[in-house]
């Protein structure tokens, strides 16, 4: 006999509103990104569209700007459920080449390079500098996906393409932070009501200070904070002392990188 799934599966929006609703005050086995119950029902409509259970959903899903944010692993693993065949053919630190194929279509190969990387102003980054080959074969996966198979995945990003959005300026229509001389420019978020005057006073040499001791931006230290430390973002801090902890907190941003590495290797969960 063959093993059949105990996913729960929802079958109706009114079910998936329930168990919404029922799931939004039990914080303690929600990740930190599910905020309420609109935000869990959001995040287990997009899983169904793509196969996934309610829970693997919640626990694998974020939404930036209401798109999907999915780690590359499981964005193979959801294209090798629709039959989505895959083989690595090179992966160092310097590239990443994958092939997909499925049946009666002609194979797909695509590569990321290093050299990708720096011309798209990555390399820098905290985690392309500590984990090069990891980081070349989540985007050789999204990549290749997109190309070969969007009616697999469609309008999904990978938590390191999230990043290039996440905090931007509203109505900015780049992706990526301006880069000029080689130096990725973040900007500062705007300030909460509270404590704007702090945040506006002190932001861009906070986050220069920042760059300059650790190689960090705003928004990867924003959330080592929020997901892996449970505390506010430095533009919720609102004292000149609390911004000051903050950056010593911070220090040469080793802590930040092993956690950033740690959500990756885990499918970027919380």
């Amino acid at each position: 006999m063959s093993e059949q799934s105990t996913a729960l599966v929802v079958h109706t929006l009114a079910e998936a509103q329930e168990l919404s609703r029922s799931l939004a005050p039990a914080k303690a086995i929600l990740p930190r990104h599910v905020q309420d119950a609109p935000s869990a029902l959001a995040i287990i409509l997009a899983g169904q569209e793509m196969g996934l259970p309610p829970m693997l959903s919640l626990r694998s899903i974020h939404l930036v700007e209401g798109r999907p944010v999915i780690a590359a692993e499981m964005q193979l693993a959801i294209a090798r459920r629709a039959g989505i065949r895959h083989r690595w053919i090179a992966t160092t630190a310097t590239a990443a080449t994958i092939e997909l194929s499925r049946a009666g279509e002609d194979s797909l190969s695509l590569s990321w390079t290093i050299e990708m990387a720096q011309a798209a102003g990555l390399a820098t980054r905290g985690p392309w500098k500590a984990h090069p080959a990891a980081m070349l074969r989540a985007r050789a996966i999204t990549t290749a996906i997109r190309a070969y198979c969007p009616d697999v995945l469609s309008g999904v990003l990978e938590p390191d393409e999230a990043a290039e959005i996440r905090d931007r300026p509203t109505g900015t229509a780049a992706l990526r932070p301006e880069v000029i001389e080689a130096e990725v420019i973040q900007p500062a978020p705007t300030p909460s009501p509270a404590h704007s005057e702090i945040w506006r006073t002190h932001a861009k040499s906070w986050c220069a200070k920042l760059r300059e001791q650790s190689g960090l931006t705003y928004a990867e230290v924003a959330d080592w904070r929020e997901q892996a430390l449970g505390l506010p973002r430095p533009s919720a801090l609102a004292t000149r002392e609390e911004l000051a902890a903050a950056l010593d907190q911070v220090g040469d941003g080793v802590e930040v990188r092993e956690w950033q590495a740690r959500v990756a290797a885990d499918g970027g969960g919380e």
